[in-house]
């Protein structure tokens, strides 16, 4: 202290120093137990909080990832009544919402497209049907032609005989079925009128 320097005189330094040598080999010994313990505390307590984080992990996220896929798969194959629950609430939940939405859509849109589809084959069986009509109708009146050129040839022909003179020939109709029975008429009135 500043006494033992006064001791000496102002005037000089201090002349000495004294050296003290203490073994301390035990107390590095025991840091080092510390530290190898502390280091051991630390890495199983950071196996166990990874273990924790890990387990976290796989119950909140990844299960309820493979409940997503499991029931996305089931949609692919065309089971449209699969539940995209997963509990919680986070952008999972979130995403599962979604899916079940986009499903009720699907089945909606599905189910509209059924009623398009039928309607669509409705009105098509009724332009069949139609279309069967047309063709039917221009079969009578093809049918009706073909009667009403060969009355008319007929007719022709007996009208030149009898300007021919012949006053004995006759006009005799053909005979028709249903689809012809009115042209008949028709050519029977001119018969009348001749005969």
């Amino acid at each position: 202290g500043p006494d033992c320097y006064h001791c000496h005189g102002a005037s000089r330094p201090v002349l000495g120093a004294i050296v003290l040598y203490q073994d301390v080999d035990d107390e590095v010994s025991h840091l080092n137990r510390s530290l190898f313990k502390n280091a051991s505390i630390s890495v199983l307590g950071l196996i166990f909080l990874l273990s924790l984080v890990l387990f976290f992990i796989k119950s909140s996220v990844t299960n309820r990832l493979k409940s997503i896929v499991r029931a996305s798969k089931q949609v692919i194959e065309g089971n449209l009544q699969v539940d995209f629950k997963v509990g919680g609430d986070d952008e999972l939940t979130d995403l599962s919402d979604h899916l079940s939405h986009m499903v009720v859509d699907l089945k909606a849109k599905m189910a509209e497209t059924q009623v398009k589809s039928e309607e669509a084959a409705m009105e098509a069986q009724k332009a069949l049907h139609a279309f069967y009509e047309v063709e039917e109708a221009q079969s009578v009146v093809k049918k009706i032609a073909e009667y009403q050129r060969g009355e008319v040839l007929g007719l022709s022909n007996t009208l030149s005989m009898l300007a021919g003179g012949d006053l004995t020939t006759r006009y005799e109709t053909a005979d028709a079925d249903e689809d012809t029975a009115e042209a008949q008429e028709s050519f029977n009135e001119i018969k009348d009128s001749l005969n």
